[in-house]
């Protein structure tokens, strides 16, 4: 990755007995809130994994999900 730029990372490992813990690294850009653009990601995640096995709630994933998101850099 040339310009400094690092690379982002998806860690999905499933759960004993259902569910998910999925885990993101993303670089962000200067100029925008780490507490928002993680909060977007951990919301685009969890949207995702709903939409892929739908829970009994609408917008909810069946069994426990867990996402973790870190910054690993700014750019």
């Amino acid at each position: 990755a040339g310009g400094g730029r690092r690379a982002g990372a998806v860690r999905v490992e499933p759960l004993p007995g259902g569910g998910w813990r999925i885990e993101v690294a993303v670089g962000i850009a200067r100029g925008h809130r780490a507490v928002d653009v993680t909060r977007a990601v951990r919301r685009a995640v969890t949207e995702a994994v709903a939409a892929q096995a739908p829970g009994q709630r609408a917008g909810q994933p069946t069994g426990p999900l867990g996402v973790t998101v870190t910054v690993t850099g700014i750019t």
